[in-house]
């Protein structure tokens, strides 16, 4: 990412971090190992999802995605709770969109046709103050 300063004494930068669509869910499941038939998101329609709270941009990019193909979204929970959210997909009470980094031996990664998932995560640090060798370590992988 690009760190950019701000007139508010910070710098900021962001980077690119995939989603994954995940599931447990047993007909999902046997879709996807058709073949190479791709789920679609009217597979998905006909299941509950597990998303974070609704005013977060992964929910909202996932609403829009619905809204756009003309499908109903049924989000059964929300939750901030990434772990909890893997838990609840590992016994089967829905599906999900992950970091790609919580994929587990638990849970099922789904390639969904024609979809790419990515949000921008970003960093800020105030420009006066000094960072520890940790921070300045941590920006350098950002970037």
């Amino acid at each position: 990412g690009v760190a950019r300063a701000s007139s508010a004494g910070t710098k900021s930068g962001s980077i690119a971090h995939s989603l994954v669509l995940l599931t447990m869910l047993a007909p999902l499941l046997r879709t996807a190992r058709l073949g190479d038939q791709l789920i679609r998101l009217d597979d998905l329609a006909a299941y509950p999802a597990i998303l974070p709270d609704r005013n977060t941009y992964t929910t909202e990019l996932i609403q829009q995605l619905f809204t756009q193909e003309k499908q109903l979204l049924d989000i059964s929970m929300t939750t901030n709770h990434l772990d909890a959210i893997k838990m609840m997909i590992a016994v089967g009470l829905g599906w999900s969109v992950l970091p790609e980094t919580l994929l587990g031996e638990q849970l099922t990664r789904l390639d969904v046709a024609g979809l790419k998932l990515t949000r921008q995560l970003g960093c800020i640090h105030h420009r006066a103050r000094t960072l520890s060798n940790a921070a300045r370590t941590m920006l350098e992988h950002l970037r």
